[in-house]
């Protein structure tokens, strides 16, 4: 079984999880009685199942941020990672403009319904439409990237380096590391 799952957060806040499965996506968001505690309650059985394979997206901030409350098991693919070595010299890989650039969708954002004055500014909160969307595109736009990464000859890298330092580099980024002091200075 195989699922793609993108995580949103708030700071360190995780306030929505969309899962995408065949062509069918899954979004649960925090609000006013649904807590990060209850998101995480019920997206940890998926996101820790070794039998399901997780196709994620950038997820190595999300793997420091959850630290302690969700251990993410079998990542098969970060998309970003992939349209890294697909496409290095890009400047941003923000999910909405690599799915512009390499498949031609769009993912607008939605004008916002002035009806209501909010006391909070949320205008770089995107709305769950493009929440939505964004988890839809993720398993289309694995698919490009992984040819991509066969045309490329990239493949091994991605899966034999670049994949597994993910962990690697978000456990170093949570517990840190020694420097021996003294070598450093002689160096």
């Amino acid at each position: 079984e195989e699922i793609t799952v993108l995580l949103e957060f708030s700071g360190n806040s995780l306030t929505g999880a969309g899962f995408g499965v065949k062509n069918k996506v899954f979004v649960k968001k925090t609000g006013m009685t649904f807590t990060e505690d209850d998101l995480i309650s019920e997206i940890k059985p998926y996101l820790e199942d070794e039998n399901i394979k997780k196709i994620v997206y950038d997820i190595k901030d999300a793997l420091v941020k959850l630290d302690g409350k969700i251990e993410i098991k079998n990542i098969e693919a970060d998309v970003a990672i992939a349209a890294y070595l697909a496409e290095p010299s890009r400047n941003d890989y923000e999910i909405s403009g690599v799915a512009f650039d390499f498949l031609g969708a769009l993912i607008e954002k939605e004008e916002k319904q002035e009806a209501q004055l909010s006391l909070i500014d949320d205008d770089e909160e995107e709305t769950d439409t493009e929440f939505l969307k964004r988890v839809f595109i993720m398993a289309p736009l694995w698919d490009y990237c992984e040819g991509k990464l066969k045309e490329l000859g990239q493949e091994s890298l991605y899966f034999d380096i670049e994949l597994p330092l993910i962990k690697v580099l978000a456990d170093m980024q949570i517990k840190g590391f020694y420097v021996d002091k003294a070598e450093l200075k002689s160096f």
